[in-house]
């Protein structure tokens, strides 16, 4: 297992490493620069997680456009109607993006307006979050809040219980993994929850095909069904 912290440069040398060494193959969840992918794609038996790749790289992947829509047809049913959209910018067009675009139109095919806010790429986003819910609490009440990933609802939740705590009792926040960081950690934010398990057993049998030298065809991608989980709550919260 290799961690290339999103650095082209890092994740090249992996690849690279990977080639000289005979790696039988590759799964990949890369947020950074494809092309480094592309470059090794005839060299090593690649399967790509959320993020596509090339036409003979399999994808393997949520439903993301689906989990956006969900979010926003979740706070609709609860009644919520002053809404924000949290996301960050990105290098290449990526998954985080699918869900803010199903989100949105979504949204905006029920005539519901929502306010957005991007952090920037810089390692201050997190408090670029903070700082615009500071600025923004004091003027606007928001009673919804669909953020692209656990962390930034995370950020925000944590950020208007500083803020405001009174509100968190109005204020629905949902992300999007639903992802626990070990069996003993609890879900802390309701979120639109991937399927991690069968992701990563999806793709392990499609690389295991790929490297038993069975031809999967181009453009193959398996997309998997999310759902909304609540988050879960200590004794006596």
């Amino acid at each position: 297992m290799e961690n290339s912290h999103s650095s082209p440069e890092e994740e090249k040398d992996i690849l690279q490493m990977a080639a000289l060494n005979q790696v039988a193959g590759v799964i990949t969840m890369s947020y950074s620069d494809l092309y480094n992918f592309i470059d090794f794609k005839k060299k090593l038996n690649l399967v790509s997680i959320e993020r596509f790749v090339a036409p003979e790289v399999p994808l393997i992947s949520s439903d993301n456009k689906a989990g956006g829509r969900l979010a926003a047809k979740k706070l609709i049913e609860m009644k919520k109607k002053n809404i924000l959209l949290i996301r960050r910018d990105v290098h290449h067009y990526n998954a985080t993006d699918i869900r803010a675009k199903a989100f949105k139109e979504y949204m905006r095919g029920k005539k519901v307006k929502v306010d957005e806010f991007s952090a920037s790429l810089k390692d201050t986003y997190r408090q670029e979050i903070v700082e615009f819910l500071k600025q923004k609490l004091t003027s606007k009440q928001y009673d919804g809040i669909f953020a692209v990933t656990d962390e930034y609802a995370l950020v925000a939740k944590e950020a208007i219980g500083v803020i405001q705590p009174d509100l968190l009792k109005e204020i629905e926040i949902i992300g999007f993994d639903g992802a626990r960081g070990s069996k003993e950690s609890r879900i802390k934010v309701d979120s639109i929850q991937q399927p991690i398990e069968d992701i990563v057993k999806e793709a392990v049998s499609v690389l295991i095909r790929k490297v038993k030298g069975e031809e999967i065809g181009n453009n193959y991608k398996k997309i998997l069904p999310v759902s909304f989980v609540k988050a879960e709550k200590l004794m006596g919260e």
